[in-house]
């Protein structure tokens, strides 16, 4: 788009530009709003509001954290012996005091004091061992080694003697059984003569005998030859037969084997049948059993469901009726502390602290009320969730039982046809074992009939060849007996040169035997004599052996006792003395004493109990220790009781060691306990999602007569902080004031929607107007002393320089000449009902801490836009102290 240069218009008489027109219509709307904000036509005669107000006071502000919490003993001590043993002595009561010393228990002391009088006994006797070493040896002990020394020497010397006797007599000995052995040498050369004359005599002899016999034998080997080729075709034939009788036998006990194989066959067959049908009835049975069981199963487990779902509804009913009732308590219970809290605010005679009793309460109800709602609604939601549980339960066990059945079912229809194919097969197997036991009999019967024909025949055969070999074994037989007559002259020739032979070969062996004897007498001569001088030798070295030994004796026993060995017999009585020192400390251990002042809490062993010994420890309120050993009694020290007070994590961060506690227990009505804080726990419990700490407090001694006994329940109040001489302005006159200035900010940003020129045109005349006001504005005049000065612009104000550094700021509403005037101050701490001030009020100050009429000053704050007004936080009210807006710092909050 083309841009073209702007034209000016002609100028006609009577006519005016447009931005004049709009210039004057604002001027207008200006001086009218001016107008408005400073006269205030509309508001002027209208009534003043009524101020409720209270005097600022010097006293004590204490605050404090309440708690409440369990008595506790700070030290309890078990008590235990420190040896096993039989307790036979109880000397004290459950609850009975007892001084430090005084005899508790005691145990017996039979065994301890046994070993007492055994480490008595071994200490004697180590030191008569120790002043037995530091003496050292006596002159008779070093005269008897000396003896021992000389009888070693001397039985040296009889032994070399000895071994020289030895030798001699063993040189005579074996000379005497060497000349023995050369007369056996030559008795042996006479008996091998002899010996080989008899045996050339026997080798003649036997030759001429030796060839009678091999007449003889060849003409019976030619007559056995003979009867063996007659035998030999007798015997094939009786062979044959005998192999036809053989291989018919054969048969027939094949026969008879087959037939006793079809029999066990058939039998086991029929068994193995009579076996499967019983099986299959077994496992019908067990079909039908199992079909029944898991019919009552079902039922059963049916019937458990039915009943989990019926208690499920009727809890939901009952957590149902339960929330319904909580909700209704809950409305009501809200309703009545809505109904207290707004007669609490209508009544004149309330207090704003009763206001905030009553609002606290309300709070409370209504969180109660919500918990309880809550909580029933919990129970609502399991209890559905129960329900739903319980019909999803039974939904799934009817869907698994009805698979359970269907198998049972199908299981027994499998049975069932199982029973049926055994009894058909039962049927087959018969009709087959019937035809093979027939075959198995006929071939029995064919096998019997060919043995009968083979024995007739071979019965037949051995008739017709008896004859003929009776004739052929007469003549073998006449062969032979000549073969026997030459074989007995044989053997008779034989004998006699034999005896001859054995003459000779007997004195042959004599001569050997003496020949040995001389060989091993001589030998076992040797070697007695070699034994008889390495035993008189050994005997030397052993002798020699014993004379060093009993010379190193002596040398010991002259020799002075050494620093190693004195300090080993030392030790050693040092061990004993320890040792008795230890049974006597354990039998006065067997007497339970108190070791310090206290009350007995608890008593755990009976007179006559064997109970176990061993150290024990201290257990404190807030923290237990294992005892080892067997404890038989608790001491407590209920002089010096503890508070373990249960602080909220809310309130546990201002808690500090050393601070002042005091405390109520209801067995004391009326009375009041003072202590200390002493710890923190640093681990909390949990309980209802509310988190605790433990606090100890130590407490101040009791008056006489009042006692305080572990587990009493105490209402704690512990003191944060304590002021006296304080500057207190009441907690209603600061929200008073905190309300106001809300009212005060958002009446600012309602006018800031105005033009700037009207802005600054109201501001103007609302300066000029403030003039004749009551109050003076605080934009322009408190606000500009604030950020010229940065100190108070009035009486007030000076001095509080000094506490700028602490505390925190604020502002309350001061009655100056029936006018509210607003005025920084410093607070410090409160109590919940009044507010430590600092600095900016004085003692006997009146604050607004409410307006009792109707006021329209968040309408006139609104509609002056920085009007200053009585009541006004946004006009008429002024500053006193430093302001935080700096050169502009009007209003209260900027």
């Amino acid at each position: 788009m083309a841009v073209t240069s702007e034209r000016s218009r002609p100028w006609l008489p009577g006519w005016l530009p447009n931005r004049w027109l709009l210039l004057a219509f604002g001027l207008a709307v200006v001086l009218g709003a001016g107008y408005i904000v400073a006269a205030d036509p509309l508001h002027r005669n209208q009534a003043a509001p009524a101020y409720q107000t209270a005097t600022v006071s010097q006293g004590t502000l204490q605050v404090a954290v309440n708690a409440t919490g369990p008595i506790s003993n700070p030290l309890a001590v078990p008590l235990s012996f420190k040896n096993s043993g039989t307790l036979t002595e109880i000397d004290v009561s459950v609850g009975q005091a007892v001084k430090a010393g005084q005899v508790l228990a005691r145990e017996d002391t039979t065994d301890l004091q046994n070993q007492v009088d055994q480490a008595q006994a071994n200490l004697a006797a180590q030191q008569a061992n120790e002043a037995k070493v530091q003496a050292g040896s006596t002159p008779e002990q070093i005269a008897a080694s000396q003896a021992q020394v000389n009888a070693a020497q001397t039985t040296l010397d009889g032994t070399q003697k000895s071994l020289q006797s030895a030798q001699a007599i063993a040189t005579s000995t074996v000379a005497g059984s060497q000349a023995d052995l050369a007369t056996s040498q030559v008795g042996v050369a006479s008996a091998q003569e002899s010996l080989a004359d008899a045996q050339a005599q026997l080798s003649q002899t036997l030759q001429v005998d030796q060839a009678t016999v091999d007449n003889a034998q060849l003409a019976y080997q030619d007559q056995l030859a003979t009867f063996k080729s007659n035998w030999g075709q007798v015997q094939a034939q009786l062979d044959q037969d005998h192999v036809a009788v053989t291989n018919a036998q054969k048969a027939f006990d094949d026969a008879n084997a087959n037939l006793a194989s079809a029999q066990q066959a058939v039998d086991a067959s029929n068994q193995a049948d009579s076996v499967a049908i019983q099986n299959a009835q077994q496992t019908l049975q067990n079909a039908q059993a199992a079909l029944g069981a898991t019919q009552q199963q079902i039922a059963t487990a049916e019937a458990a469901d039915q009943v989990a779902v019926k208690n499920a509804q009727s809890n939901l009913s009952d957590a149902q009726t339960a929330f319904a009732n909580a909700q209704t308590i809950a409305a009501a219970s809200n309703q009545v502390a809505a109904k207290q809290v707004s007669a609490a605010q209508s009544d004149p005679k309330s207090t704003s602290g009763s206001v905030s009793v009553s609002q606290a309460q309300q709070n409370l109800t209504q969180a109660q009320t919500g918990q309880s709602v809550a909580t029933a609604q919990t129970q609502v939601t399991q209890a559905q969730n129960a329900l739903n549980t319980a019909q999803a339960a039974l939904a799934s066990d009817q869907s698994k039982n009805q698979q359970s059945l269907l198998t049972a079912q199908a299981q027994l229809a499998t049975a069932q046809d199982g029973l049926k194919t055994a009894q058909a097969q039962q049927q087959t197997d018969a009709a087959k074992n019937q035809q093979s036991l027939l075959t198995s009999q006929s071939q029995v019967n064919t096998a019997q009939n060919n043995v009968n024909t083979s024995l007739a025949a071979l019965a037949s055969d051995q008739a017709k060849n008896q004859q003929g070999l009776d004739s052929a074994k007469a003549t073998v037989d006449q062969a032979l007996s000549q073969v026997l007559t030459a074989q007995n002259t044989l053997a008779s020739d034989q004998s006699k040169q034999q005896d001859s032979v054995q003459t000779a070969q007997n004195s042959m062996d004599q001569a050997n035997a003496a020949l040995n004897k001389s060989r091993a007498a001589l030998q076992t001569t040797s070697d007695q004599q070699g034994s008889t001088l390495q035993t008189a030798q050994n005997q030397i070295a052993q002798d020699t052996a014993a004379l060093q030994t009993q010379q190193a004796n002596l040398a010991q026993t002259a020799a002075p006792p050494t620093k190693e060995t004195v300090d080993q017999a030392h030790a050693q009585t040092q061990a004993a003395e320890a040792a008795l020192r230890l049974a006597q400390a354990n039998l006065q251990a067997a007497v339970l004493t108190a070791p310090s002042d206290g009350v007995v809490s608890s008593v755990s062993g009976a007179v006559g109990q064997l109970i176990s010994g061993g150290p024990s420890s201290a257990s404190s309120a807030s923290s237990s220790t294992t005892a080892s050993g067997s404890i038989i009694m608790t001491l407590a020290d209920i002089s010096t009781p503890q508070v373990t007070a249960q602080v909220s994590e809310a309130d546990i961060g201002r808690v500090q060691p050393g601070q002042n506690v005091v405390f109520t227990v209801t067995a004391f009505p009326g009375r009041t306990f003072t202590g200390k804080v002493s710890a923190i726990e640093p681990s909390g419990q949990t309980s209802s999602n509310v988190v605790t700490y433990n606090v100890l407090c130590t407490v101040d001694p009791v008056p006489a007569g009042v006692q305080l006994l572990p587990s009493m329940t105490a209402t704690v109040t512990i003191i944060l902080e304590r002021d006296d001489g304080a500057v207190l302005v009441p907690n209603s006159a600061i929200a008073y004031a905190e309300t106001q200035a809300a009212a005060g900010r958002a009446a600012r940003q309602n006018a800031t929607a105005a033009p700037a020129a009207a802005d600054q045109s109201g501001q103007t005349q609302g300066d000029q107007n403030a003039q004749a006001q009551p109050g003076q504005n605080a934009r322009t005049q408190g606000g500009q002393r604030a950020g010229q000065q940065g100190q108070g612009g009035g009486p007030r104000g000076a001095g509080a320089n000094a506490d700028q550094a602490q505390g925190t700021p604020g502002a309350v509403f001061i009655m100056q000449n029936g006018v509210p005037t607003l005025t920084r101050v410093q607070l410090g701490s409160s109590d919940g009902d009044n507010t430590r001030v600092l600095s900016g009020v004085q003692p006997g100050d009146v604050v607004v801490t409410g307006q009792g009429g109707a006021s329209q000053t968040g309408q006139r704050a609104g509609n002056n836009a920085g009007q200053a007004r009585p009541g006004g936080v946004g006009g008429g009210a002024v500053f006193v102290g430093p302001g935080p807006g700096g050169p502009r710092g009007g209003g209260f909050g900027g």
